[in-house]
């Protein structure tokens, strides 16, 4: 929806009368030349900028994103191997434990035996382990499980980040962390729309920060160990500025940026 407005504000010719003018950049390898008239509104074509006007969400790695405790997990964290879980039982069964996930994906529970708990996600963790217990012990006992610590996993960030490397982090983690301690986007030539995860060569997730910025919606990978965040070069902006509440560079979406050619 932005977007739209955004082209909307760059080719509507009453705009120039509104005191607000938008500029496109696009690279110098796609610079087209486009004449203007006394009613058109304030628009270049050409990688020149307007001083002073910011890429929209260029004070988004201000916040300290590296600085809050990563031990928080939600509902839908997957349970990995190394992970630890505490198992409590009580009636027919006394046991009060802290098990491993081993190398299987198991926990072994004494007199119950292996339980498979790879890949059930936390918020699912006490009913499958009581199910399994209730296989035994049929009558009179109660269970309550948690999971207590996660395998931390090391990832890579590179790209257009200020400082490319190998981070650490809980696997739950937002990418708005990983991206953080790598020293944010590089705003410059880095591109907000244009964020992979990639796990060896495969994409596992292709993030567009916009509807982050603008609703608060961010889609949330799994991390796994080795693992490696890419950002993208910038691709072509839109700025606006003028009598504007926001007055940015805005980058153009890949769809957007099909349909203009």
């Amino acid at each position: 929806r932005l977007v739209s407005w955004l082209l909307l504000l760059v080719l509507a010719p009453t705009v120039a009368a509104q005191g607000i003018s938008a500029q496109v950049e696009v690279p110098d390898d796609q610079r087209v030349q486009a004449p203007l008239t006394n009613a058109s509104p304030s628009v270049r074509l050409g990688p020149s900028r307007v001083d002073g006007i910011q890429p929209f969400g260029s004070t988004l790695f201000t916040g300290g994103f590296s600085t809050r405790r990563t031990s928080e997990l939600n509902p839908g964290y997957r349970i990995m191997p190394g992970d630890q879980v505490t198992v409590r039982a009580w009636g027919a069964l006394e046991i009060d434990l802290m098990l491993p996930v081993d190398a299987q994906g198991n926990i072994f529970i004494p007199n119950v035996g292996p339980v498979q708990v790879k890949g059930v996600s936390s918020g699912e963790l006490n009913s499958v382990v009581t199910r399994a217990i209730k296989q035994v012990y049929t009558d009179n006992v109660s269970v309550y499980t948690n999971l207590q610590g996660v395998q931390p996993v090391a990832v890579f960030v590179t790209g257009f980040v200020k400082k490319p490397g190998r981070y650490s982090g809980a696997p739950s983690d937002s990418v708005l962390n990983y991206l953080d301690q790598a020293g944010g986007i590089d705003v410059a030539a880095g591109s907000f729309r244009d964020v992979r995860v990639l796990r060896g060569r495969s994409p596992i997730a292709e993030i567009d920060l916009y509807p982050f910025l603008l609703e608060g919606l961010l889609t949330q990978p799994q991390f796994q160990d080795g693992d490696t965040i890419v950002v993208g070069r910038q691709g072509p902006m839109v700025t606006v500025s003028g009598d504007v509440a926001q007055p940015y560079r805005y980058e153009l979406s890949a769809q957007t940026q099909s349909v203009a050619e």
